[in-house]
C-alpha cells in the first residue's frame, strides 16, 4: 500500500515529539548520576558513559540529538568526544561542562564547534536551561 501525504505528516509529527536522545559523558560518577537524573526526569532519553575512550564508540553505534561532555582536566580529555561527534554530524549540538573552566580549553572547544562551554553547576534548572536552549535550535530529532 502506498503512503499518502497524510501518513508522512503523522510520522513527521511523531518524530518531532518523541523524547530527544542525549549522550552524556563525564568521568566523575557523582556528576554523571546527577546530570543523568535531571535529564531523565525531564523525559530525555540518556545514554551515559564515564569513559572518554568509550564514548566515541557509542557515537559510532547510535544517533544522538545532543552530546554533553565533561571537559576532563586541563588537558581537555573530552576533546576526543567533541571531535568524533562533530566528525559524524557537524550539526549535532555539543555542550562542554567543566569543573574548573580553562581559557585554553574554552577556545579549543569553541574552535571545534561546540555550542556552549559551561562551568558545572549544581543548579538543575540552569543545566536544563542550557540543554533546552540548544536542543530548540536543533530542527530534526535523530532517527
Amino acid at each position: 500500500m502506498r503512503k499518502t501525504n497524510g501518513d508522512t505528516k503523522v510520522k513527521s509529527h511523531a518524530l518531532a515529539h518523541r523524547p530527544k536522545k542525549i549522550l552524556l559523558v563525564d568521568n566523575d560518577p557523582v556528576d554523571l548520576l546527577f546530570y543523568r537524573f535531571i535529564l531523565e526526569h525531564q523525559g530525555y532519553r540518556v545514554k551515559a558513559s564515564s569513559s572518554f575512550t568509550e564514548a566515541p564508540q557509542m557515537l559510532e553505534k547510535d544517533v544522538f540529538d545532543m552530546v554533553v561532555v565533561d571537559q576532563g582536566g586541563s588537558a581537555f580529555e573530552g576533546r576526543v568526544v567533541v571531535e568524533e561527534a562533530k566528525r559524524i554530524d557537524p550539526h549535532t549540538p555539543v555542550v562542554v561542562m567543566a569543573r574548573r573552566p580553562e581559557p585554553a580549553c574554552y577556545v579549543e572547544a569553541m574552535t571545534l564547534g561546540v555550542v556552549d562551554y559551561r562551568e558545572k553547576t549544581a543548579d538543575g534548572y540552569e543545566f536544563l536551561g542550557v540543554i533546552e536552549a540548544h536542543l530548540g535550535r536543533n530542527c530534526q530529532p535523530c532517527e
